[in-house]
Parts: structure tokens; sequence; C-alpha cells
């Protein structure tokens, strides 16, 4: 038995959930259903307390492997250990009344926006459990590195949604990265099963990437907020890297809101490494600033095997590009996404570049592209060093890229195999496309064809085949060329000009 709180008036610290009315009826139900009278000695089951007058309910303290034997129900006590908190008796066994769970306020971190908590809260990820951040209007403040663990857990009650509400907020004060998950020098991604739900991580301005990803698999980032990490050299809210042939995979991103970093998403990933089944789906995307030489607000720079962009808001940024591939892309699904190219200096912004290659096994289906910049002079789509093989761009709303300059579907000159450009709505373009490289076996539905005077139609030769123009002839004479065979044809299939 537990010594017996009076019901006299409480001090408002006893329980700042609820009115003082509230907690003298709790304090007098207790104290009647035992009956027990004001100013007694009680005799716990656990040990002895003595009490002038009965104001607090106290249980005894015992490591988890210290409890004594289970066989009394509805004993209580408080471990100090593995979950801290408190244990109930049951008859056969103990349990935690708290479900299992890891509250870092049970390992000492205080949400006072001053408190270094690092210790605390990397004890609570460390003892093998899920941990939770209780929602507060303050934030639990950390400077170390906190490394989560394999099958770890790290769970809060949401991220106060701009700003609303109390959220489970976490700011690194440190620099480097504030969350690692890190598998060392592996030669491929190793299984690391974690998940990160309902955190709301903020930097406290030194940090440079709020989440690092190191050689690790079965990653969930679900719900969370990331901002503020702006400092150089330039890193991301969630940055990936790897060993030479290790890398990232089977990587959720899911309904997060980030904002405010130097950019949303880094694979950084050297040559050898890969990036293979990520999963980008229904996050808001917002702000970010391009410090330290990243050139994407999602800067994709390492090598992409399967990955799926779909109904991501991206939204007021200004690095060179919203979405940047820089090398390798396998297997890319791009759906449904809102991109507004909107930043006060975001006039030559792209929304998908593409850059060395190899790049086979593209989509970019069904999204809605608009530049508001006044005087836009981006490309919607850019391939700006490398063709592909099987590109299909369809079925996309495309307003105001290239407005002033440039043209909105940009294929570089470079050949596309067995793609399919077109049909887009594609609005207020100067030039709806550019110009395809000899070789490709692309369909371009609403295709603008080059109009070019004759004396600089390009000779034929074999590099030219299955390039068709218009010839401006001079005076209102127009004619179709069609490039085949090394030779140069006007479309009515006469003899070679």
């Amino acid at each position: 038995m537990p010594r017996i709180i009076d019901d006299t008036t409480p001090p408002d610290s006893e329980s700042p959930g609820l009115g003082d009315d509230q907690i003298r009826d709790f304090k007098k139900a207790v104290r009647d259903f035992f009956e027990i009278p004001n100013n007694t000695t009680i005799t716990n089951p656990l040990g002895s307390v003595t009490a002038a007058g009965l104001r607090w309910l106290l249980w005894n303290a015992y490591t988890k492997a210290g409890l004594p034997a289970a066989g009394t129900a509805g004993r209580v006590a408080r471990v100090s250990d593995d979950v801290r908190g408190l244990w109930m008796d049951q008859g056969s066994q103990w349990f935690a009344l708290s479900g299992r769970v890891a509250d870092i306020t049970e390992f000492g971190a205080k949400d006072d926006n001053l408190t270094d908590n690092s210790t605390a809260i990397q004890e609570a990820l460390d003892s093998g459990y899920p941990v939770w951040v209780p929602p507060t209007s303050s934030t639990f403040n950390y400077g170390t590195a906190l490394a989560l663990p394999t099958g770890g857990a790290l769970l809060g009650a949401g991220a106060g949604a701009e700003g609303l509400g109390k959220a489970s907020a976490l700011k690194f004060t440190g620099a480097g990265s504030g969350i690692t998950l890190n598998a060392g020098g592996v030669g491929a991604a190793s299984q690391w099963a974690a998940l990160l739900r309902g955190i709301d991580l903020r930097s406290g301005g030194a940090a440079t990437n709020g989440i690092l990803l190191h050689n690790v698999s079965d990653i969930q980032i679900i719900a969370c907020a990331l901002s503020g990490f702006i400092a150089t050299p330039g890193g991301a809210a969630i940055r990936a890297t790897s060993s030479a042939t290790g890398g990232t995979a089977q990587v959720t991103l899911f309904h997060n809101n980030i904002s405010n970093n130097s950019c949303a998403l880094f694979l950084d990933t050297p040559a050898g490494g890969q990036n293979e089944n990520w999963r980008v789906i229904f996050n808001r995307i917002a702000g970010h600033v391009a410090t330290g030489g990243r050139t994407g607000t999602l800067d994709l720079e390492g090598a992409i095997s399967s990955m799926l962009l779909l109904a991501n808001d991206i939204n007021t940024n200004s690095p060179g590009s919203e979405v940047w591939f820089g090398t390798q892309v396998l297997g890319l699904l791009a759906a449904a996404n809102y991109i507004n190219s909107a930043g006060a200096a975001s006039a030559a912004l792209t929304a998908f570049k593409f850059g060395s290659g190899p790049i086979r096994g593209v989509q970019l289906v069904a999204n809605e592209l608009y530049h508001s910049h006044a005087t836009p002079t981006g490309r919607a789509v850019w391939f700006s060093a490398a063709g592909g093989t099987g590109v299909c761009i369809q079925h996309n709303d495309i307003e105001r890229y290239a407005a002033t300059a440039n043209v909105a579907i940009d294929p570089g000159g470079f050949a596309f195999p067995e793609s399919e450009f077109g049909p887009n709505a594609i609005v207020g373009a100067l030039a709806d496309y550019g110009t395809f490289g000899a070789g490709s076996g692309y369909t371009a539905r609403n295709l603008k064809l080059e109009v070019i005077a004759t004396a600089n139609l390009p000779a034929a030769a074999a590099g030219q085949d299955g390039r068709v123009v218009i010839e401006d002839a001079g005076a209102g004479d127009r004619n179709l060329i069609v490039y085949a065979g090394g030779q140069r044809f006007r479309f009515d299939g006469g003899a070679p000009v």
C-alpha cells in the first residue's frame, strides 16, 4: 500500500492537468476506499512509510531485476531502470503501466529549451524499447548527436502543424547531424528497421543535417517536421551517405513537413553506392535556401534504382532545381506532385533536372508544375547532360515555365529511344519543346518542330537519321524535312535535297 494523500487543498504543482476540485475528489476517494483517516501511518507491502500529513503517493523504487516476486495482484512499484516508471503486479508477473514505452522524461529530460538532454534521450534510445517524446509548448534541447539503434523507434504526438498546438519538439543545439542511423562501412545497405514518427526536429543554428542515414535500409520517417538545418557546409533535413559499395534502401518519407533547410533531401552516396526503393509520398517541402552548394530542393546526387515521388507539395524554394537527379536514374515514377517555383530569386529555377545518367524507365506523369516568378526562365523538365531510354513525360499541366527564355521541356539535343513526350498541357512557355538528338525513337504528340532556314539545314548524315524539322524556304514557303538513311528528304517523298 502506498502512502495516501490527504483531501486538503493541494499545491498547484501536484497535478497540473487537473483542477483543485478534481484532485481533492480523487484524494478523498482513494482515502475513503481504503478507509484511512488523515494523518495516519500506513504499512506498505513493499516497505513501511510514515507521514505526519498524508499528502503524496510514494512508491518504493527497484531495479527491474530487483522487483519482489510477483504474486500479490494490485501492488505498484517504481522501476528505476529498463522501462522506467510505475509497474504493477497482476498476480503472475509485473508489467509496465506505460505499455513498455520509454518516456524521455522518466530518464530526466526537461522541456525547458535550456537543459542539455543528450544523455537522458540517448539512455532512453539504448533501453531497447520504443522511445516517447511528450508534446510540449517548449523544446527538449540536446547538444550531442543521437544514435537511433537497429530496430529503434522514436515517437511523438506530432509536429504541431504550422506552429499550432503542442509538439513533440527536439532541438539539436550541436553541430553535425541531429540524429544518426549509421551501419558503418558495410558493403551493402544493412537492415536497420527503424522508425521516426511524430517528431518535430529543429536546429539550434549550428547543425548541418537533421537526420543522417549511412548504409541503412528499412527506414520510415512519418509525420515529422524538420526545420532550420542550413549551416554550411550545406547539408539537408535528411541526408543519405554510404561507402563506395554500400547505399540506402527501402526508405519511406511520408506526410512530413520539411521546411527552411539547405535542402529537404540530399542523396550523397559516392560512385558505386546505390539508393534503392525510396518512397517520397505526400510531404510538404518548402522554403529551402540552397546554402553550402546544394543544387536542388531534393538534391539527388547519388545513383537511384527505383524511386517513387508521389503527391508532394514542393513550394517556394530557391535552389537551382526543385528536383535534381545528378547521375543514374533507373526506374522513377514522379506523379501527382504540385511544384510551384515561387521564391523571390527563382526565375531560373527548374522543376525536374537530370544530369549525367544513365537514365532509363522514367515517368513524369500528371504533375502540376507552375512557375509564379514574374519573369521565369527556368524549364519544367531539363535533360542537361544525357538522354534516356523508356522516358515518358505525359499528362502534366505545365504553366509559365520558360515564359521569357528557354523551352518548357528541354531534351538537350540528346537521343530518347522508345520514349513518349506528350500529350502535356503547356501554357505560357516561349517554346514548348527543345531539340531531340539523332536516334530518338520518341513520340511527342504536341511537339513543336524546329523551323530552320534552308541555308541552315543540318547536312544529311547517319547521325541525323530520324530527325524531322520544318524548312523555311522564304516567301512563306514551308516544308517538312525528314532525315533517313543518311539522306535528307522533303516529307512529300521527293528526291533527296
